[in-house]
């Protein structure tokens, strides 16, 4: 089974914590074979585990180091849909400020 497979099967489970372990392993097994779309794909389902858990501290550390991470030029979509889970763990932890600041630089973006 090839890395697109794992990943659409991972999608079709429900995202909670029992889940984590295999994202991770597939996010390393992405990062062994340079796949580094679904690597940061994984990265999203990781963030998007722990905000429907309701770690949003742990999703945030792990959006900003995407963030830094990214290069917007190669990853449109998964930059606007990192940015989208930025506003969203922002307005939750009632951080308007930041959740502005990534709300306006999507707007620029696209």
């Amino acid at each position: 089974m090839d890395i697109r497979e794992k990943y659409n099967l991972l999608l079709n489970y429900d995202l909670d914590l029992s889940m984590i372990k295999a994202v991770i392993e597939l996010k390393n097994e992405c990062k062994l074979n340079n796949n580094y779309e679904y690597f940061y794909l994984s990265n999203l389902l990781i963030i998007d585990i722990y905000i429907n858990e309701n770690l949003l501290t742990d999703a945030l550390n792990i959006a900003y180091k995407n963030f830094d991470d990214l290069d917007p030029t190669i990853y449109k979509n998964i930059y606007v849909s990192l940015l989208e889970r930025l506003i969203y763990i922002c307005i939750q932890k009632k951080n308007y400020q930041s959740a502005f600041r990534y709300a306006n630089e999507k707007r620029l973006y696209i």
